[in-house]
């Protein structure tokens, strides 16, 4: 539904993010097309984005979730509803001494994968290259020559319309070709993967394969 007036002055005072009304979405898609979206809020932490959920289920306010907008088609009439993004603000990473990643969704899968090639983790150098965030990356199973982003997940947090935090383990979740069965109406905020050591010269050649194979294509 489209946002009226003292819904969009509830929003403003609810929230301290940051907020844009009536933004046209093709220029937050990767494809440059897309007309304006009825609020787009891009959450500070997980309470705020907790509160705009909550809000909307009240007051049956469609939502959409995008990252940073790669490779999808948003239509020229837009969406009349919230529009939320973590690209921006969702965005801490911490590579632990046992190779255990733990990043936000905000996180750009490509800052993720050079971390992890610098802290010489191997198995996701195939990456390099990918757009997107780390929440698209591993809702739609993000893959490159053979290999997944899938194969060294561990565990996650979504939250739920509703507020809520849900955990979900690798048990849990089937993953196919550039597929998952994470909810679609919950939003990934943080995914945890256990890695392993490699040798640096390995990895800095399969990276560069990489490169250059995608460039070919």
């Amino acid at each position: 539904m489209q946002l009226n007036i003292k819904q969009k002055n509830t929003i403003e005072t609810m929230l301290s993010s940051k907020i844009i009304f009536n933004e046209p979405l093709m220029n937050h898609t990767s494809f440059g097309i897309g007309g304006p979206a009825s609020c787009l809020v891009y959450p500070n932490n997980r309470e705020e984005l907790s509160q705009v959920l909550q809000y909307a289920k009240k007051e049956n306010i469609s939502v959409f979730f995008i990252g940073s907008g790669s490779n999808i088609l948003v239509w020229d009439r837009g969406f009349n509803g919230i529009v939320i993004s973590l690209r921006k603000t969702f965005k801490n990473l911490t590579i632990k001494a046992n190779h255990q990643i733990i990043a936000e969704s905000g996180v750009m899968l490509g800052n993720l994968v050079k971390k992890a090639i610098h802290s010489n983790i191997k198995g996701l150098e195939s990456l390099i290259g990918v757009p997107g965030t780390l929440g698209g990356a591993l809702i739609m199973n993000a893959g490159a020559f053979g290999n997944e982003i899938s194969n060294y997940f561990t565990e996650a947090q979504t939250m739920t319309i509703e507020g809520e935090i849900k955990k979900y383990n690798k048990n849990q979740i089937n993953f196919s070709y550039r597929n998952s069965t994470f909810p679609k109406n919950e939003i990934l905020i943080e995914a945890t993967f256990n890695c392993t050591e490699g040798v640096p010269s390995v990895i800095q050649k399969d990276k560069q394969n990489a490169s250059l194979s995608r460039k070919a294509k």
